[in-house]
């Protein structure tokens, strides 16, 4: 049996840049927590704890369940998610240190919905209104953009108005579509700006052929990712033999049966190690 890793796969460039920010501060001595999970992975996430980095529930610090006082000796990171204006303005008001690891796709994002907002546009978001993302997304909005996401969720959107279409970084591009499709009736001025990510796109049909060309995928990765659900689907979609796991633990020999191909991938937020790690373990 031939085991094979994906040569696409791999942390995307937001993720990877967060990720060397907070290796490369705790390394020189820095006390560093990441505002919310730094990543979807959770493997990574205790690798990283391991090396020195904290972590500082989102939502209980937006929430003031922390006493900020707590955080005057600490740098905060903002994750590659982007947080929205209000929050920012709590961590500067408070005088706390931190670092922006923003990803410049996401940032692009905020300054499109802001420029749209003040010429009296409302913003629609493609994309999961619980990811964080779009909870920062629709604080550049004072939270008054309308999210969709599922097919039908058109029917939220108030029609004859001045709309700007906007996308969640990581969503597929049959999504975005649909709506820009289905939003063209009805509203005086439809603004489509399609900001999925240009790797996640090209990763998107990069895994699909991937997929193609093995018997069996093992596919790595955290379950709370969204990307990772999103690419996953589209390996099952050509190759039924595809499984999806967080854990070596997980996998089961009967996959294996008449199975000479092995392929290994996994999401944006899947580090090469974990694939080399499950690699090495396929000794069946």
């Amino acid at each position: 049996m031939k085991v094979r890793i994906d040569k696409k796969a791999g942390f995307c460039p937001g993720v990877r840049k967060a990720i060397g920010i907070a290796e490369e501060k705790v390394a020189a001595g820095h006390s560093v927590a990441a505002l919310g999970a730094l990543i979807h992975n959770d493997r990574e996430v205790n690798r990283l704890k391991n090396v020195g980095l904290q972590e500082i529930n989102q939502d209980k610090f937006e929430e003031s369940k922390i006493d900020v006082k707590q955080l005057k000796d600490q740098t905060l990171l903002i994750r590659a998610h982007g947080i929205s204006p209000k929050l920012l303005d709590k961590i500067e008001s408070n005088d706390i240190k931190y670092i922006d690891a923003t990803c410049p796709l996401v940032a692009r994002s905020h300054k499109i919905i802001k420029e749209y907002c003040k010429k009296g546009y409302d913003v629609v978001i493609v994309g999961k209104s619980y990811h964080p993302e779009v909870k920062g997304l629709l604080g550049f909005c004072e939270r008054q953009g309308t999210v969709v996401y599922a097919p039908g969720d058109e029917k939220k959107v108030a029609i004859k108005k001045k709309i700007v279409l906007i996308a969640q970084t990581t969503i597929e591009e049959e999504r975005f579509d649909y709506f820009a499709k289905k939003l063209q009736k009805g509203v005086d001025e439809l603004i489509l700006k399609n900001t999925i990510c240009p790797v996640v796109t090209r990763r998107q049909s990069q895994i699909v052929e991937f997929a193609k060309e093995n018997d069996l995928i093992i596919f790595v990765a955290g379950r709370e990712s969204s990307n990772s659900k999103v690419l996953f689907e589209l390996c099952r979609g050509v190759n039924e033999r595809s499984y999806l796991v967080s854990s070596f633990e997980e996998v089961k020999p009967e996959w294996f049966v008449d199975v000479e191909t092995v392929g290994l991938t996994g999401g944006a937020s899947t580090p090469i190690w974990q694939l080399e790690e499950f690699k090495q373990k396929l000794n069946f």
